[in-house]
């Protein structure tokens, strides 16, 4: 199965087997990844047993999320370029997205 294909079958071992194989060492992702950690949240919190289909609201849910993350395949991120004699300085962007947080710190040079 590709990564990006959703499960035929839509169960809360599928959705938490899709979430685990999302890797971001760097956590430059973290804004998009938190959303389908909350998601298994949700799903946790309707005590459905691990081989039950998810309600309807819950699949279209997971099946919105699978299609956002179709849009990562463009997203580039280019690599930093040092010049001499530059002065740097580090701002740290926070937000509060109830219930999550994130940060991002921002290099100026």
């Amino acid at each position: 199965m590709n990564l990006l294909e959703v499960p035929v079958t839509i169960t809360k071992r599928t959705v938490l087997s899709f979430i685990s194989k999302l890797y971001d060492p760097l956590g430059l992702l973290q804004p998009i990844i938190i959303k389908a950690k909350m998601m298994i949240q949700k799903i946790w919190l309707l005590k459905i047993d691990w081989d039950q289909n998810l309600p309807r609201q819950e699949i279209e849910n997971f099946q919105r999320y699978v299609a956002e993350l179709h849009q990562l395949k463009d997203l580039k991120i280019h690599r930093c370029i040092l010049l001499e004699d530059s002065v740097a300085a580090t701002y740290w962007i926070c937000k509060c997205i109830s219930p999550s947080l994130w940060c991002m710190p921002i290099r100026k040079i």
